[in-house]
């Protein structure tokens, strides 16, 4: 029996890769060190993302990640500049691990039906997933 999961997460998606910020981080030994991490709205983003797809699994009774090989179909509606749809699968995989799925290496497939599209009234990505 087949498995299919829809998440919908809140919000226009933020590229990981694409929105890089320069920050600082104080070694054990108390030198300060500065590095490019993800930016504000990406780590808002991915925070208010991890919650509404925890609360939604655990409405539908899937209290831990799954562990089998997985098929995605993401379905991103935006209000702002496009993004690239690889950038995206790469954020949700990475705001879903631990939370859907154990490790995003369980993903093996992404749906033809995966795109990008325009809301501005109501910005979310749709994740529909299906277990192989």
């Amino acid at each position: 029996m087949t498995i299919e999961i829809t998440i919908i997460l809140p919000g226009t998606i933020r590229s990981k890769k694409n929105s890089r910020e320069t920050r600082y981080a104080k070694t054990k030994t108390g030198k300060l060190i500065k590095f490019m991490g993800a930016s504000k709205k990406y780590r808002e983003w991915e925070t208010r993302a991890r919650q509404a797809a925890s609360h939604q699994l655990r409405a539908i009774g899937i209290v831990s990640p799954l562990d089998s090989e997985i098929k995605l179909e993401v379905k991103a509606y935006i209000k702002g500049p496009m993004l690239d749809l690889d950038a995206i699968h790469t954020a949700v995989m990475d705001a879903l691990q631990g939370i859907a799925w154990k490790n995003d290496r369980q993903v093996k497939k992404y749906s033809e039906g995966s795109g990008i599209f325009r809301d501005k009234l109501y910005p979310r990505t749709e994740v529909v997933l299906e277990e192989l």
